[in-house]
Protein backbone atom coordinates (compact mmCIF):
# COMPACT_ATOMS: atom_id res chain seq x y z
CA UNK A 1 0.00 0.00 0.00
CA UNK A 2 1.38 3.40 -0.94
CA UNK A 3 1.81 6.12 1.63
CA UNK A 4 -0.73 8.81 0.96
CA UNK A 5 -0.78 12.55 1.35
CA UNK A 6 -4.48 12.86 2.06
CA UNK A 7 -4.98 16.29 0.56
CA UNK A 8 -8.74 16.02 0.74
CA UNK A 9 -8.67 15.94 4.54
CA UNK A 10 -5.84 18.32 5.33
CA UNK A 11 -6.82 21.20 3.04
CA UNK A 12 -10.59 20.96 2.88
CA UNK A 13 -10.90 21.16 6.66
CA UNK A 14 -9.26 24.58 6.56
CA UNK A 15 -11.18 27.80 6.05
CA UNK A 16 -10.92 28.81 2.41
CA UNK A 17 -11.08 32.41 1.30
CA UNK A 18 -12.54 32.78 -2.18
CA UNK A 19 -10.32 34.77 -4.55
CA UNK A 20 -11.72 38.04 -5.84
CA UNK A 21 -13.80 37.30 -8.90
CA UNK A 22 -16.22 39.67 -10.59
CA UNK A 23 -18.15 36.64 -11.86
CA UNK A 24 -18.79 34.80 -8.61
CA UNK A 25 -21.97 32.72 -8.29
CA UNK A 26 -23.72 31.80 -5.07
CA UNK A 27 -21.61 28.92 -3.78
CA UNK A 28 -22.87 26.04 -1.59
CA UNK A 29 -21.68 25.84 2.01
CA UNK A 30 -19.51 22.78 1.32
CA UNK A 31 -17.63 24.49 -1.51
CA UNK A 32 -15.02 23.65 -2.71
CA UNK A 33 -15.42 19.88 -2.90
CA UNK A 34 -12.68 17.80 -1.22
CA UNK A 35 -9.48 17.17 -3.13
CA UNK A 36 -9.01 13.56 -4.20
CA UNK A 37 -6.09 12.14 -2.17
CA UNK A 38 -2.85 11.33 -3.96
CA UNK A 39 -0.18 8.76 -3.17
CA UNK A 40 3.14 10.21 -2.09
CA UNK A 41 4.89 9.75 -5.45
CA UNK A 42 2.13 11.46 -7.42
CA UNK A 43 1.86 14.20 -4.82
CA UNK A 44 5.59 14.93 -5.17
CA UNK A 45 5.32 14.85 -8.96
CA UNK A 46 2.34 17.20 -8.96
CA UNK A 47 3.88 19.92 -6.85
CA UNK A 48 7.45 19.84 -8.16
CA UNK A 49 8.05 22.90 -10.31
CA UNK A 50 9.84 22.37 -13.64
CA UNK A 51 12.78 24.51 -12.48
CA UNK A 52 13.80 21.60 -10.26
CA UNK A 53 14.80 19.49 -13.30
CA UNK A 54 18.39 20.73 -13.63
CA UNK A 55 18.62 20.84 -9.87
CA UNK A 56 17.77 17.15 -9.66
CA UNK A 57 20.42 16.11 -12.20
CA UNK A 58 23.10 17.72 -10.07
CA UNK A 59 21.58 16.39 -6.89
CA UNK A 60 21.44 12.78 -8.04
CA UNK A 61 25.01 12.94 -9.33
CA UNK A 62 26.39 14.77 -6.31
CA UNK A 63 27.94 13.89 -2.98
CA UNK A 64 26.48 14.57 0.41
CA UNK A 65 28.38 17.85 0.50
CA UNK A 66 26.89 18.82 -2.85
CA UNK A 67 23.45 18.02 -1.56
CA UNK A 68 24.01 20.12 1.51
CA UNK A 69 25.27 23.01 -0.61
CA UNK A 70 22.07 22.89 -2.64
CA UNK A 71 20.00 22.92 0.54
CA UNK A 72 17.37 20.56 -0.75
CA UNK A 73 13.88 20.92 0.62
CA UNK A 74 12.33 18.41 2.96
CA UNK A 75 8.81 17.17 2.64
CA UNK A 76 6.56 15.15 4.86
CA UNK A 77 5.65 11.54 4.27
CA UNK A 78 2.30 12.14 5.93
CA UNK A 79 -0.58 14.40 5.03
CA UNK A 80 -0.19 17.57 3.04
CA UNK A 81 1.04 20.30 5.33
CA UNK A 82 2.10 18.00 8.20
CA UNK A 83 5.43 19.27 9.51
CA UNK A 84 6.07 16.95 12.43
CA UNK A 85 9.84 16.40 12.56
CA UNK A 86 9.57 12.69 13.29
CA UNK A 87 7.77 12.23 9.99
CA UNK A 88 10.14 14.22 7.80
CA UNK A 89 12.41 12.63 5.20
CA UNK A 90 14.78 14.07 2.61
CA UNK A 91 12.97 14.58 -0.65
CA UNK A 92 14.79 13.84 -3.90
CA UNK A 93 12.55 14.99 -6.78
CA UNK A 94 13.02 12.78 -9.81
CA UNK A 95 10.44 14.46 -12.02
CA UNK A 96 8.69 17.80 -12.42
CA UNK A 97 5.04 18.51 -13.17
CA UNK A 98 5.44 19.86 -16.72
CA UNK A 99 4.34 16.71 -18.55
CA UNK A 100 1.52 16.16 -16.07
CA UNK A 101 0.35 19.71 -16.74
CA UNK A 102 0.29 18.94 -20.48
CA UNK A 103 -1.83 15.83 -19.92
CA UNK A 104 -4.09 17.46 -17.33
CA UNK A 105 -4.90 20.32 -19.68
CA UNK A 106 -6.40 17.88 -22.19
CA UNK A 107 -8.19 15.83 -19.55
CA UNK A 108 -9.96 18.73 -17.87
CA UNK A 109 -10.95 20.18 -21.24
CA UNK A 110 -12.55 16.89 -22.28
CA UNK A 111 -14.26 16.28 -18.93
CA UNK A 112 -15.73 19.80 -18.86
CA UNK A 113 -16.95 19.45 -22.46
CA UNK A 114 -18.75 16.19 -21.60
CA UNK A 115 -20.32 17.72 -18.49
CA UNK A 116 -21.53 20.80 -20.37
CA UNK A 117 -23.14 18.66 -23.06
CA UNK A 118 -25.01 16.73 -20.37
CA UNK A 119 -26.02 19.79 -18.31
CA UNK A 120 -27.11 22.13 -21.12
CA UNK A 121 -28.49 20.16 -24.09
CA UNK A 122 -30.31 23.29 -25.31
CA UNK A 123 -27.10 25.24 -25.96
CA UNK A 124 -25.38 25.31 -29.32
CA UNK A 125 -21.61 24.75 -29.76
CA UNK A 126 -20.71 28.45 -29.60
CA UNK A 127 -22.42 28.79 -26.21
CA UNK A 128 -20.84 25.59 -24.89
CA UNK A 129 -17.44 26.74 -26.12
CA UNK A 130 -17.83 30.06 -24.31
CA UNK A 131 -18.65 28.34 -21.02
CA UNK A 132 -15.76 25.93 -21.37
CA UNK A 133 -13.34 28.77 -22.11
CA UNK A 134 -14.46 30.52 -18.92
CA UNK A 135 -14.06 27.37 -16.84
CA UNK A 136 -10.67 26.16 -18.03
CA UNK A 137 -8.78 29.39 -18.64
CA UNK A 138 -5.73 30.44 -16.65
CA UNK A 139 -7.62 32.81 -14.37
CA UNK A 140 -10.24 30.28 -13.29
CA UNK A 141 -7.86 27.35 -12.80
CA UNK A 142 -5.34 29.45 -10.86
CA UNK A 143 -8.20 30.72 -8.70
CA UNK A 144 -9.21 27.16 -7.84
CA UNK A 145 -5.57 26.25 -7.15
CA UNK A 146 -5.34 29.16 -4.71
CA UNK A 147 -8.60 28.08 -3.14
CA UNK A 148 -6.98 24.72 -2.33
CA UNK A 149 -3.80 26.42 -1.08
CA UNK A 150 -1.66 24.84 -3.80
CA UNK A 151 0.72 27.80 -3.55
CA UNK A 152 1.77 26.64 -0.08
CA UNK A 153 2.81 23.20 -1.30
CA UNK A 154 4.82 23.94 -4.44
CA UNK A 155 8.32 22.45 -4.38
CA UNK A 156 10.82 24.99 -5.68
CA UNK A 157 14.62 25.30 -5.73
CA UNK A 158 15.63 27.28 -2.62
CA UNK A 159 17.52 29.90 -4.63
CA UNK A 160 14.40 30.82 -6.61
CA UNK A 161 12.29 33.81 -5.45
CA UNK A 162 9.54 32.00 -3.61
CA UNK A 163 6.56 34.33 -3.31
CA UNK A 164 6.37 35.62 -6.92
CA UNK A 165 6.50 32.06 -8.25
CA UNK A 166 4.02 30.65 -5.75
CA UNK A 167 1.48 33.37 -6.52
CA UNK A 168 1.99 33.33 -10.29
CA UNK A 169 -1.34 32.58 -12.06
CA UNK A 170 0.53 30.62 -14.73
CA UNK A 171 2.32 28.44 -12.17
CA UNK A 172 -0.87 27.85 -10.18
CA UNK A 173 -2.81 27.00 -13.35
CA UNK A 174 -0.13 24.53 -14.41
CA UNK A 175 -0.15 22.94 -10.94
CA UNK A 176 -3.91 22.53 -11.03
CA UNK A 177 -3.71 20.80 -14.40
CA UNK A 178 -0.93 18.57 -13.08
CA UNK A 179 -3.15 17.61 -10.13
CA UNK A 180 -5.92 16.64 -12.56
CA UNK A 181 -3.48 14.38 -14.40
CA UNK A 182 -2.33 12.78 -11.14
CA UNK A 183 -5.91 12.07 -10.08
CA UNK A 184 -6.36 10.39 -13.46
CA UNK A 185 -3.07 8.44 -13.30
CA UNK A 186 -3.58 7.18 -9.77
CA UNK A 187 -6.50 4.99 -10.82
CA UNK A 188 -4.28 2.89 -13.10
CA UNK A 189 -7.09 2.64 -15.63
CA UNK A 190 -8.29 5.23 -18.13
CA UNK A 191 -12.00 4.71 -17.52
CA UNK A 192 -11.61 4.78 -13.75
CA UNK A 193 -9.30 7.80 -14.08
CA UNK A 194 -11.89 9.81 -16.01
CA UNK A 195 -14.56 8.91 -13.46
CA UNK A 196 -12.32 10.06 -10.59
CA UNK A 197 -11.60 13.38 -12.30
CA UNK A 198 -15.26 13.88 -13.15
CA UNK A 199 -16.39 13.25 -9.57
CA UNK A 200 -14.09 16.04 -8.38
CA UNK A 201 -14.50 18.53 -11.23
CA UNK A 202 -18.29 18.28 -11.53
CA UNK A 203 -19.22 19.96 -8.21
CA UNK A 204 -16.27 22.35 -8.58
CA UNK A 205 -17.47 23.65 -11.96
CA UNK A 206 -21.25 23.46 -11.68
CA UNK A 207 -22.03 26.75 -9.82
CA UNK A 208 -19.96 28.75 -12.30
CA UNK A 209 -21.27 26.83 -15.31
CA UNK A 210 -24.89 27.46 -14.29
CA UNK A 211 -24.20 31.18 -13.96
CA UNK A 212 -22.59 31.38 -17.39
CA UNK A 213 -25.31 29.22 -18.95
CA UNK A 214 -28.08 31.48 -17.64
CA UNK A 215 -26.43 34.54 -19.18
CA UNK A 216 -25.89 32.80 -22.52
CA UNK A 217 -29.44 31.43 -22.58
CA UNK A 218 -30.84 34.94 -22.11
CA UNK A 219 -28.65 36.30 -24.89
CA UNK A 220 -29.61 33.50 -27.29
CA UNK A 221 -33.28 34.12 -26.50
CA UNK A 222 -32.84 37.76 -27.51
CA UNK A 223 -31.14 36.68 -30.72
CA UNK A 224 -33.99 34.32 -31.59
CA UNK A 225 -36.67 36.94 -30.89
CA UNK A 226 -35.01 39.79 -32.75
CA UNK A 227 -35.11 40.10 -36.55
CA UNK A 228 -31.87 38.94 -38.08
CA UNK A 229 -31.43 41.75 -40.57
CA UNK A 230 -33.08 45.04 -41.51
CA UNK A 231 -33.02 47.03 -38.28
CA UNK A 232 -29.82 48.86 -39.17
CA UNK A 233 -31.29 49.91 -42.51
CA UNK A 234 -34.39 51.40 -40.93
CA UNK A 235 -32.32 53.08 -38.26
CA UNK A 236 -30.05 54.70 -40.84
CA UNK A 237 -33.10 56.13 -42.65
CA UNK A 238 -34.37 57.70 -39.45
CA UNK A 239 -30.99 59.16 -38.60
CA UNK A 240 -30.50 60.67 -42.04
CA UNK A 241 -33.93 62.17 -42.55
CA UNK A 242 -34.90 63.30 -39.08
CA UNK A 243 -31.73 64.60 -37.44
CA UNK A 244 -31.05 61.68 -35.14
CA UNK A 245 -27.43 61.16 -34.15
CA UNK A 246 -26.11 57.68 -33.31
CA UNK A 247 -22.96 56.72 -31.41
CA UNK A 248 -21.77 53.12 -31.19
CA UNK A 249 -19.61 51.44 -28.56
CA UNK A 250 -18.42 47.91 -29.33
CA UNK A 251 -16.54 45.33 -27.26
CA UNK A 252 -15.94 41.60 -27.25
CA UNK A 253 -14.38 39.09 -29.57
CA UNK A 254 -11.25 37.15 -28.69
CA UNK A 255 -9.76 37.90 -25.29
CA UNK A 256 -5.99 37.99 -25.76
CA UNK A 257 -5.33 37.51 -22.03
CA UNK A 258 -6.79 34.02 -21.83
CA UNK A 259 -7.42 33.26 -25.53
CA UNK A 260 -11.13 32.89 -24.89
CA UNK A 261 -14.02 34.16 -27.02
CA UNK A 262 -16.47 36.61 -25.52
CA UNK A 263 -19.81 37.60 -27.00
CA UNK A 264 -19.83 40.84 -28.94
CA UNK A 265 -21.57 43.71 -27.19
CA UNK A 266 -22.80 46.68 -29.23
CA UNK A 267 -24.20 49.70 -27.37
CA UNK A 268 -26.16 52.30 -29.34
CA UNK A 269 -26.77 55.83 -28.06
CA UNK A 270 -29.34 57.92 -29.97
CA UNK A 271 -29.71 61.68 -29.55
CA UNK A 272 -31.48 64.50 -31.42
CA UNK A 273 -29.32 67.24 -32.89
CA UNK A 274 -30.17 70.93 -32.67
CA UNK A 275 -32.11 70.96 -35.95
CA UNK A 276 -34.70 68.60 -34.48
CA UNK A 277 -35.27 70.33 -31.15
CA UNK A 278 -37.66 73.01 -32.37
CA UNK A 279 -39.83 70.67 -34.42
CA UNK A 280 -39.99 67.62 -32.17
CA UNK A 281 -42.94 67.22 -29.76
CA UNK A 282 -42.14 66.91 -26.06
CA UNK A 283 -43.53 63.35 -25.89
CA UNK A 284 -41.02 62.24 -28.48
CA UNK A 285 -38.15 64.23 -27.03
CA UNK A 286 -38.62 62.41 -23.73
CA UNK A 287 -37.40 59.19 -25.36
CA UNK A 288 -34.05 60.76 -26.19
CA UNK A 289 -31.25 60.21 -25.43
CA UNK A 290 -31.90 56.52 -25.87
CA UNK A 291 -29.36 53.77 -25.20
CA UNK A 292 -29.79 50.13 -26.15
CA UNK A 293 -27.41 47.16 -26.17
CA UNK A 294 -27.25 44.01 -28.25
CA UNK A 295 -25.13 40.94 -27.51
CA UNK A 296 -24.42 38.11 -29.92
CA UNK A 297 -21.62 35.83 -31.08
CA UNK A 298 -21.16 38.04 -34.17
CA UNK A 299 -20.63 41.79 -34.09
CA UNK A 300 -23.04 42.48 -36.97
CA UNK A 301 -25.86 40.59 -35.25
CA UNK A 302 -25.17 42.43 -31.98
CA UNK A 303 -25.57 45.77 -33.77
CA UNK A 304 -28.78 44.60 -35.46
CA UNK A 305 -30.18 43.68 -32.06
CA UNK A 306 -29.29 47.05 -30.55
CA UNK A 307 -30.91 48.84 -33.48
CA UNK A 308 -34.00 46.63 -33.20
CA UNK A 309 -34.36 47.42 -29.48
CA UNK A 310 -34.10 51.14 -30.19
CA UNK A 311 -36.79 50.98 -32.87
CA UNK A 312 -39.00 48.90 -30.60
CA UNK A 313 -38.66 51.49 -27.81
CA UNK A 314 -39.69 54.20 -30.26
CA UNK A 315 -42.80 52.23 -31.17
CA UNK A 316 -41.84 50.18 -34.22
CA UNK A 317 -42.11 46.62 -32.91
CA UNK A 318 -40.85 44.74 -35.93
CA UNK A 319 -38.81 45.88 -38.90
CA UNK A 320 -40.67 43.51 -41.18
CA UNK A 321 -43.84 45.59 -40.86
CA UNK A 322 -45.02 47.07 -44.14
CA UNK A 323 -45.14 50.52 -42.56
CA UNK A 324 -42.50 52.78 -44.01
CA UNK A 325 -40.48 54.94 -41.70
CA UNK A 326 -42.11 58.05 -43.11
CA UNK A 327 -45.57 56.78 -42.05
CA UNK A 328 -44.24 55.70 -38.66
CA UNK A 329 -42.55 59.03 -38.00
CA UNK A 330 -45.60 60.94 -39.13
CA UNK A 331 -47.70 58.92 -36.70
CA UNK A 332 -45.35 59.86 -33.84
CA UNK A 333 -45.12 63.51 -34.96
CA UNK A 334 -41.44 63.23 -35.81
CA UNK A 335 -42.02 63.94 -39.49
CA UNK A 336 -42.08 67.52 -40.65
Amino acid sequence: TNDTNDTSTSTHDQTFESPIDIDTPILPENYPPPLPPLCRDLYNLTFTHRTCADFVVNFNAGTDNLRKSYGMHTITNGVMGDSRQGNVASFVPVYDNEVSEFVGDSIIGMVVALLLRKWYPHLRPDGLTEIRSKLVNRGRLSSWAKLYNFDQHLILPPQMPQLPVRLSPMVLCDTFEAYVASVFDQQGDESAGLIAVKQWIEPLCRPYADMYSAAITNREKEVREAPRMGSMGYLNQMMEKHHVVAAWTESGGVNDLNNSHNYWSASLNLTLDERAHNSTPLAVKSKFPLTTTGKASKKKVAKEMAAYKALKTLGLNYCGDNLSFQRYLKHTHLAK
